[in-house]
């Protein structure tokens, strides 16, 4: 993740390859290709408007709320009614 987010042009099969040999399957890589481009997207968005970031401790809660409800949960419109 963090050669992807400071020179992802050289990322190569041979990272891929370390990921499996770690255990993680080929969803876990792609998952995790995923997460770290919407967070280097959302960066860019934020600071490219001219938007404050938010603090640590505030963007650490916000973290915490993603692992236990999920992405999409977090936005009630994409939650199943029941």
């Amino acid at each position: 993740v963090r050669k992807l987010m400071v020179t992802p042009g050289e990322v190569s099969q041979a990272d891929a390859n370390k990921v499996f040999e770690a255990g993680w399957d080929e969803q876990a890589l792609h998952d995790a290709i995923a997460v770290t481009a919407r967070a280097a997207f959302m960066q860019r968005l934020v600071e490219g408007h001219g938007f404050t970031p938010l603090t640590r401790d505030v963007a650490v809660e916000h973290a915490k709320r993603r692992v236990e409800r999920g992405y999409v949960n977090l936005y009630r419109a994409f939650r199943e009614e029941k």
